[in-house]
């Protein structure tokens, strides 16, 4: 960019003494000024535009320091054309409004060639005193007479930047050559003003890679020497600045979308706005809803100065607006957002500004208003100011007094450090690192902390204390959390976070790599990103989900983008998701009532548990937020109350009348428009240039959509004018829905300007950019529409005719068209001649061929209710394929699930594999003999034909429906009809269809893309058949009319062996060469892609792949891939849920009840199982140990441990017969399982239930008792419990997923914390399992108890005493050991380690009170002590 050329006119010569330049008093120096502004591409025939400022500059001492400056004759001048053919054309009118200010002469301080301080009168605007500081910046020179080369930071218009001196003298002309150079890329205090990029943070790694804007300014000077110094004799200077289309400096978009004028005054952008909003709305001329829209866009698009501030405030605080809860909740977000926004400005951002928010959070914390103190905590969230550290802190455990309140509370605290570590980063480092190590705290609260602290970007040091931490971590949840977090950043490439990418790849390596293979089930951190630095942009995205127990649903899910621009970084957008308590109120039944009896029992049970402590209840309850570049702009708090309130508001009046004018809508037929314009950006950086006017780059970015709605019902019969719901379910309703989406051109543009802002002086250089339909040549593309129609009218709406040629056009000369013709009739007379018997004989010479693999093996064919040949498909269904896994062979031949399949291999006796209606319903009903005869028939046309098939395949059916109408649309109409279209001004179709046709008694789908060019005659084609309810074929071709490519796929479930099984076979003809290209690259990181590339250009009868999935056992999957080339086989796969394998082998996909099937399967699938074989357990979490069971007592196997109490397992052994008893606690009703001479018995209540009268339902239908495999399983999923199975020497039970981490007994808490598996009734964990199961014993009151248990729970002495601390000692059992009662001895006994607390034997503590109370004792020691398992009382014990 060339800028301004320095003439002079006037030369004197002296004796040099310094080169610094001087001007001396007596004398009038005159120079002729020449300054040229310029934007634009530089290349020659391209438009640009600018200015130039001509004129004389004379310059005359007043003082020995002090100067005149004055300009003659100035001449503006402008230009905007064709570069450089269009000449400057003058601008008088501009030259003389400016003129009386240009004449006016200035001051300025020069000194040794500095440039001090510059004095003008009142009536030069800031914009000519510009002009005056371009013409001062060329005499700004630092000499040093002692050095001809060097660098220094020099003072300037644009900053203190990096300044390179080059002096070189000219004896001969006794001059002087100086040559200053600036490197605009390195300027402290650079000068710019960037508007719209408030929420933008400054990324300085990002600026170190690269720059986005660079610039250079060039100063070549003439200097002659004098008496008093050096005299400028021509001084020409030439700065260029480039800027880069993606690299300008980009910040918080604006983005609007209101209505009419509440559209455009948001974009107002001052106080102006923000007044007429409050205006408007106190006077009920807007509702609540658009002054919440409003008002969220104009917080987000006003200039914060100190008044916005103020206005805010007082908006926020208004009495009206505070009634609104809706409004309320966005005006005081916007409050703290608009004090984030003026501290960006505002270095010095003062504490008062929060003042009122710290008094109202403290007040709510002295009431106990938790919904109001969760506003404020988000209010000083979004403001991240740094005073509200101490205000958070008092809300947090640990370092405040926030212990009790509510978890949501704690970790929105936590969460509102994040703006307040873009500040002060250290101290929120501190905070969230105490809360993250303290292991005493909630595993929630404590992942919340460590995404703060990695937030905050941690040095090395305090990411290997993170990992150090892990290393003990006995929560699996916060391990897998920390781990994968860390895990991920060590893939970053973002530059902001390169130091911590390299010091979690150094903590990583400290860590066990086994807890990066934790499942799904436990909390997780994904982080991805990509940076160019040759761009300078970038994205990241993360996402975390948050999980407490291992459910399938995670507790808490955060999802955030993350992009970097111009140098800056920002998080655009953040959505959480809080789906605590959802999935157990959707499943479970509704609460039982205080007073139920179950109640009564279960907590006359509960009453003999040492120290029984409930779990907390969990509330159903779903929140969410949003933000929005950092700023929260709304959340939502879904609770209990809201859905009553929700519920009784669908239930009223009111809506029943809405219901009713929304249906008589839909039946006379209704329409919508909406338009919406949109102000999606408006970013703005204005900075200096060398001649003193300033330069502005902008970016615009609006766009106006606009979207129909048509819809109309039709009921048959038709309903009466009063009717009930429930009459719907027995009337057809066919809906008729018309959607037209369009989108009017998105204008993007592009301005480089120079500007006065008080004359409105603007020389601009604008790219405007359209959507890409007017990039193209005329004529343009007016609107974007998108036309979706379902049902009769699907058929009008096609705008192009289609057709499906029989054959694929031959291409090339007319010789060739003949010879096709020849050939194809000749294939048709050789079809012709076959043998009449075969009822569809193959069609084409590549599907036989493709069947003569199966014909061969004649040993293992089935019968056949047709003799059709079979494609490519019908080979692998056929023939039976076995694979060695392992020590076994599995057969990979999948039989349909209701078919039995005998173990002998006669012909005569297999059933048909024919998937055809008549085919199926013959080998159902045949006899042996037809059979038999049908065999023979197989035989004899094997006999004739070896190459012809004898099983009739899935795919054969298919080609035969297939054969029948290749284009449905010449037989059907279609169903629906999508239309997606570009509407250009010439009314020539441009765009896409897309039809799909229904054959409903063929079950055939059929869909066709295509475009709308009649030209045009490349297709998309999908075509499905429904063969059976266990196999479904599908063809996918596209090319030219759909004949170029195509691909057959099968789908079929049934049973290998006993055990179910599904099939996935893909077969194809041709597919594009592009396939196999990336097919190649792709097998540098997969192993066998190559030989995926490799089978596409095979021969047609090798292009088949087979999938064979095999249920081996709940938990284990078969694997089982075939090739023609090899077969890979996986076998015992381990799987993350468990297969409901009993109850998938005798379901279809297509069953009629399959959605309350697939809802029972999923809740089997993920429920969570406790067994015992023999006397060896397996908790919840799968962790093994040996049941020390006592005799007589029961031991709490599961249990709610809610103060719910849904449900109760409990399990006690027989002295005499040595065998289990279970009792089941659940609903109003007790059940007894127990064995009687071998023989598994069932009581309900105390009343015995025959096994004839079983399966047994609970009169609510929620529970059920049935006969299941060689025991007797209870079912009651809406109560918690999926599943209690009982059997002779085994018992299981299942929880649902929703009962994760809520459970308690034997069996554990279903958390998936292996390491903190023995929880006692007290919630202490047991240092052995034999104390953890004794710990779960329902001891006896007395020795007469009607139960037969003779023991307690006692705590004990240890006998011996003991040195601790080098004093002798007593110590006491913390842990309670299991006892006699008194009067009672033990018969049996086991050694069971617990933990003592020890007291100088000189205490003053009695011995009964040191046994009292001693849970909370510290640990002095571990020691073995015996436990009673069977007792012998006396006769006369009490």
């Amino acid at each position: 960019m060339r800028t301004l050329v320095l003439a002079l006119t006037l030369a004197l010569v002296g004796k040099y003494f310094s080169l610094s330049p001087e001007f001396e008093a007596s004398k009038t120096y005159v120079y002729k000024y020449e300054a040229e502004l310029m934007g634009g591409l530089p290349e020659e025939g391209l438009a640009r535009a600018g200015m130039k400022v001509s004129s004389k500059v004379l310059i005359g001492a007043v003082t020995s320091d002090t100067y005149l400056l004055k300009l003659m004759d100035p001449v503006i001048s402008e230009y905007s054309g064709v570069w450089p053919k269009d000449p400057f054309h003058t601008a008088p009118k501009l030259t003389s409004a400016l003129a009386a200010q240009l004449l006016t002469p200035i001051k300025f301080e020069y000194t040794n060639g500095v440039v001090g301080k510059v004095f003008a009168p009142e009536g030069v605007s800031t914009t000519v005193l510009n002009v005056f500081r371009g013409i001062l910046n060329v005499l700004q020179l630092n000499i040093k007479n002692t050095q001809n080369v060097y660098e220094l930071q020099e003072a300037g218009v644009q900053g203190v930047c990096k300044t390179h001196y080059v002096i070189s003298e000219d004896a001969k002309s006794e001059r002087i050559h100086l040559i200053k150079t600036k490197d605009l890329n390195h300027c402290q205090d650079r000068v710019s003003m960037d508007i719209g990029i408030a929420y933008a943070e400054e990324c300085v790694e990002c600026q170190q890679r690269g720059k986005n804007m660079r610039g250079a300014a060039a100063y070549n000077y003439i200097l002659k020497s004098s008496s008093n110094g050096a005299l400028i004799l021509e001084a020409t200077v030439t700065e260029l600045i480039q800027l880069a289309p993606f690299n300008d400096r980009d910040g918080a978009a604006q983005m609007e979308a209101k209505r009419w004028i509440l559209e455009a005054v948001p974009a107002i952008g001052t106080q102006i706005s923000m007044r007429f909003i409050k205006e408007k709305f106190v006077a009920d001329d807007i509702t609540a809803v658009e002054a919440a829209q409003a008002l969220l866009a104009a917080i987000h698009m006003v200039t914060a100065d100190r008044e916005t501030v103020k206005m805010v405030e007082s908006l926020a605080f208004d009495n009206k607006i505070q009634q609104n809860p809706m409004l309320r909740e966005a005006a005081m977000l916007g409050y703290g957002t608009i004090i984030a926004k003026f501290c960006v400005v505002e270095e010095s951002c003062p504490a008062e500004l929060m003042k009122p928010i710290h008094e109202l959070a403290a007040k709510a914390l002295e009431k106990g208003e938790m919904q109001e103190l969760v506003l404020f905590v988000k209010v000083m969230g979004n403001a991240g100011h740094p005073a509200s550290i101490k205000p958070i802190i008092k809300l947090l455990p640990v370092l405040g007094t926030g212990a009790a309140l509510p978890l949501r509370v704690q970790i929105d605290a936590v969460l509102a450090l994040r703006n307040i570590a873009k500040r002060e980063p250290r101290a929120v480092q501190e905070v969230a690192v105490q809360i993250y190590t303290d292991k005493a705290l909630h595993p929630e609260l404590r992942m919340i902390a460590c995404v703060v602290l990695f937030e905050t970007r941690p040095p090395l040091g305090l990411v290997t204390t993170i990992a150090n931490s892990v290393k003990t971590e006995e929560n699996l949840q916060v391990a897998s959390f920390t781990y994968s977090h860390m895990k991920s950043m060590t893939r970053s490439t973002a530059p902001d976070f390169a130091a911590v990418a390299a010091a979690c790849n150094v903590a990583v390596k400290i860590l066990s790599p086994k807890l990066g293979r934790l499942s799904y089930r436990f909390s997780k951190v994904l982080y991805i990103d990509g940076y160019n630095n040759h761009m300078m942009v970038g994205a990241a995205a993360s996402a975390f989900y948050i999980n407490d127990a291992a459910t399938i649903m995670p507790k808490l899910m955060v999802a955030k983008v993350r992009a970097y621009i111009l140098g800056t970084a920002a998080d655009v957008l953040e959505v959480g998701v809080r789906t605590e308590g959802v999935q157990e109120a959707l499943l479970k039944i509704s609460k039982a009532p205080e007073e139920a009896d179950r109640i009564t029992k279960m907590r006359r049970v509960l009453k003999a548990l040492s120290d029984w402590k409930s779990l907390t209840t969990s509330k159903p309850l779903a929140s969410m937020y949003v933000k929005y570049f950092g700023q929260e702009i709304a959340f939502a708090h879904i609770d209990k109350a809201l859905i009553e309130q929700a519920i009784a508001l669908a239930t009223g009046p009111s809506a029943q009348e809405m219901g009713k004018s929304a249906l008589n809508a839909l039946l006379s037929g209704t329409s919508m428009h909406h338009v919406k314009p949109l102000l999606l950006a408006e970013v703005r950086r204005i900075f200096p240039t060398a001649v003193g006017m300033p330069m502005e780059v902008s970016l615009y970015n609006s766009a106006v959509a606009a979207a129909t709605l048509e819809v109309k019902a039709t009921f048959t019969p038709a309903l009466p004018e009063t009717f009930h719901v429930t009459q719907l379910l027995q009337t057809d309703v066919q809906l008729q829905a018309e959607i037209k989406p369009r989108s009017l051109p998105k204008q993007s543009k592009r301005e480089l300007c120079a500007k006065t802002r008080t004359f409105g002086l603007k020389a601009c250089v604008e790219l405007a950019s359209l959507n890409a339909g007017y990039l193209i040549a005329e004529p343009a593309i007016e609107r974007l529409e998108m036309e979706v129609q379902v049902g009769e009218k699907a058929a009008k709406k096609i705008l192009r005719a289609i057709s499906l040629g029989d054959k694929e056009e031959t291409e090339g000369k007319p010789v060739l068209l003949k010879l096709q013709k020849i050939l194809v009739s000749g294939q048709k007379n050789r079809n012709n001649s076959s043998s009449s018997s075969s009822s569809s004989s193959s069609s084409s010479s590549s599907s036989s061929s493709r069947s003569s693999s199966s014909s061969s093996s004649s040993s293992r064919r089935r019968s056949s209710s047709s003799s059709s040949s079979s494609s490519s498909s019908s080979s692998s269904s056929s023939s039976r394929s076995s694979s060695r896994v392992g020590n076994k062979f599995i057969n990979a031949n999948v039989a349909p699930t209701n078919r039995i399949r005998k173990s002998s291999s006669s012909s005569s006796s297999s059933r048909s594999n024919s998937t055809s209606s008549s085919s199926s319903s013959q080998s159902s009903s045949s006899s042996s003999s037809s059979s038999s005869r049908h065999s023979k028939a197989v035989k004899s046309q094997a006999t004739a034909n070896a190459k012809v098939s004898m099983s009739r395949s899935s795919a054969s059916s298919f080609e035969a429906i297939y054969k029948q109408a290749k284009f449905l649309g010449d037989s059907v109409d279609p169903s629906v009809t999508i239309l997606i279209r570009a509407v250009r001004a010439d009314q020539k179709l441009q765009g896409y269809q897309i039809t799909a046709y229904l054959d409903r008694p063929t079950y055939r789908l059929q869909v066709i893309g295509a475009s709308l060019n009649e030209t045009n005659n490349y297709m998309i084609c999908a075509d499905g058949v429904l063969l059976s309810k266990h196999k479904l074929t599908t063809k996918f071709s596209w090319g030219l009319k759909c004949q170029k490519y195509d691909t057959m796929v099968t789908a079929e479930t049934g049973l290998v062996g006993q055990r179910p099984a599904a099939r996935l076979r893909v077969s194809w003809n041709r597919l594009p060469s592009v396939l196999k290209r990336y097919l190649k690259r792709l097998s540098l990181h997969v192993p066998h892609a190559a030989d995926l590339a490799r089978l596409i250009s095979t021969r047609p009868s090798n292009r088949q792949l087979t999938l064979t999935l095999i249920a081996a056992s709940e938990r284990t999957l078969d694997i089982i891939l075939k090739s023609p080339r090899r077969t890979l086989c996986k076998a015992s796969m381990i799987l993350p849920i468990a297969l409901p394998i009993e109850e998938i082998a005798g379901m279809s996909p297509f069953d009629d009840n399959i959605l309350n099937k697939m809802h029972y399967l999923l809740s089997k699938a993920n429920a969570v199982q406790c067994s015992m074989e023999r006397d060896m357990v397996t908790t919840f979490n799968n962790r093994k140990f040996k049941n020390e069971m006592p005799q007589s007592c029961y031991q709490v196997l599961a249990q709610d441990c809610t103060p719910e109490l849904k449900f109760m397992v409990l399990l006690k052994r027989d002295p005499i017969l040595q065998q289990n008893i279970i009792n089941v606690k659940i609903s109003d009703i007790d059940i007894d399982l127990y064995l009687k001479e071998r023989e598994i018995l069932v009581k309900v209540n105390g009343m015995e239930i025959p096994a004839d009268k079983l399966p047994y339902q609970h009169p609510s239908g929620s529970i059920q008792i049935r006969q299941k495999e060689e025991g007797i399983a209870l079912f009651a999923p809406s109560h918690g419990l999926q599943e209690v199975y009982f059997a002779e020497n085994s018992w299981r039970v299942q929880v649902v997923d929703w009962m994760r981490g809520k459970t308690c007994g034997l069996c554990g808490k279903a958390d998936g914390e292996v390491r903190q598996e023995f929880h006692t009734p007290n919630g202490n964990l047991a240092k052995s399992p034999v104390s953890y199961t004794h710990s779960w014993v329902l001891p006896a009151e007395s020795c007469r108890d009607a139960s037969e248990c003779r023991m307690k729970l006692e705590p004990v002495k240890l006998e011996k005493e003991m040195v601790v601390r080098g004093q002798k000692s007593n110590c006491y059992s913390i842990e309670p050991v299991l006892r006699c009662l008194p009067g009672c001895y033990p018969v049996k006994t086991t050694p069971v380690t617990i933990r003592f607390h020890c007291l100088p034997i000189d205490s003053s503590q009695s011995h009964s009170e040191a046994l009292k109370d001693s849970s909370d004792k510290s640990v002095d020691l571990t020691e073995t002590v015996v436990a009673h398992l069977a007792c012998h009382c006396h006769a006369h014990c009490a």
